[in-house]
């Protein structure tokens, strides 16, 4: 019987190139990557790969769009959601699964200790590792 609370998040992650960007980024230049990759949020870093923010469908939903913003002027560090909730590599699936429920999250960033980003886990993940181990 799987045990969500053995399960840590490092067996859960799949491994893939992550796609990120930088507060200084225009929004024309963010929402461009996120078209041609098809992701709906990307992770803000800085030059060391330390987790800044997020940025996603609904930050552009809500903030941007219908809004008179010059986007290709404007950085998304002034729109995006600053501070995210982060998880360790080490955390079980069951505190993952309860920080995506409580804060309405489909994506979670996987952080180390100094902030630096590891990946990020989707729900997707969680629902295939669930699957393939009933």
């Amino acid at each position: 019987m799987l045990n969500l609370h053995e399960v840590k998040i490092s067996d859960v992650i799949k491994s893939e190139h992550l796609t990120t960007c930088l507060k200084t980024d225009t929004i024309d230049e963010v929402v461009e990557v996120l078209q041609s990759t098809r992701l709906g949020s990307i992770v803000i870093v800085d030059k060391n790969s330390k987790v800044e923010g997020i940025f996603t469908e609904r930050d552009y939903v809500m903030k941007i769009a219908g809004f008179n913003i010059d986007t290709d002027q404007e950085t998304v560090g002034s729109y995006m959601t600053p501070k995210p909730t982060t998880l360790k590599p080490t955390a079980s699936m069951a505190e993952a699964i309860s920080k995506m429920q409580s804060g309405r999250f489909r994506h979670l960033i996987i952080a180390d200790e100094n902030n630096v980003l590891v990946n990020i886990l989707s729900q997707r993940d969680l629902l295939d590792f669930i699957i393939k181990n009933l």
